[in-house]
């Protein structure tokens, strides 16, 4: 276990950004008037009763907030080990005709996945035509990164935190996406040394929680594009915090939130 005593500070920042994201009085007060006012599962209601359901459309309802948490987490954990960051930072840059062909060489059905050879394809077109087009930076679609981090050596990290649950099609995307946000900042500097991910922030295939083996749709990009689990904690911390130090935090912020949970279905 990396987290010690001296990061209270830490655990106090992510505790409180949970909470906020959370955000349990209004929520469970939003989910009740739901409930009275008949949007309800009948069966669900018979079978396992009002709190079950209740619990229920709580937990439903934080899923589309945690990509946001899972964001505001590491930008704290990413400060906390001196790093530089930003969330939803949009980056500019120019993508010419060159740079189009090759990214749509991705959806060629012959496409083999090779991160190394594409960044450095990649650099090379972008340091060949940067006299050119150095000056033409442009603002373009879906070009906005989660989670930006810049290391004291300078090297740029541009993460991509998506659902667990993607299918073919959205690693496709997520492939050719983090490969034109390299385009962007290359052609502001090709000498830059960036790394550019997309990221899941726990394995849902894995044995423990520390487990990094991931297979699913691996056809369609290369492993090293994507940052699992425990690797995305220890990509933003400096290889400092892991996904058990994250467990853990939680584990002491669920005691409270059971409580409220608890606590607001008395006397119902």
């Amino acid at each position: 276990m990396l987290l010690m005593k001296t990061s209270a500070k830490l655990e106090e920042a992510i505790s409180s950004k949970v909470k906020v994201c959370l955000n349990l009085e209004k929520r469970i007060k939003e989910k009740k008037l739901d409930i009275e006012k008949g949007d309800k599962h009948p069966f669900l209601l018979s079978l396992f009763g009002y709190e079950f359901l209740l619990k229920t459309k709580i937990g439903q309802s934080l899923q589309t907030t945690f990509g946001t948490l899972y964001e505001n987490i590491c930008y704290e954990v990413a400060l906390y080990f001196g790093n530089k960051c930003e969330k939803q930072k949009k980056i500019y840059g120019y993508i010419d005709d060159e740079i189009i062909l090759y990214l749509d060489r991705l959806e060629n059905i012959n496409y083999i996945p090779n991160r190394k050879k594409e960044i450095s394809d990649i650099r090379s077109i972008c340091k060949k035509q940067f006299h050119i087009n150095k000056d033409k930076k442009k603002e373009y679609a879906d070009s906005t990164v989660d989670v930006f981090v810049e290391t004291n050596d300078g090297k740029k990290i541009l993460i991509d935190i998506t659902t667990v649950k993607n299918n073919k099609k959205s690693f496709m995307i997520l492939k050719k996406k983090t490969l034109r946000w390299a385009a962007l900042m290359l052609s502001n500097n090709p000498e830059l040394d960036i790394e550019t991910y997309f990221a899941i922030p726990y394995n849902p295939e894995g044995k423990n929680i520390e487990d990094i083996e991931y297979n699913s749709f691996n056809k369609y990009y290369d492993r090293k594009d994507l940052l699992v689990g425990n690797e995305l904690w220890k990509k933003v911390s400096n290889n400092n915090f892991s996904i058990v130090d994250l467990i853990k935090i939680f584990d002491n912020l669920g005691d409270t939130i059971k409580k409220e949970i608890t606590s607001s279905l008395k006397g119902i």
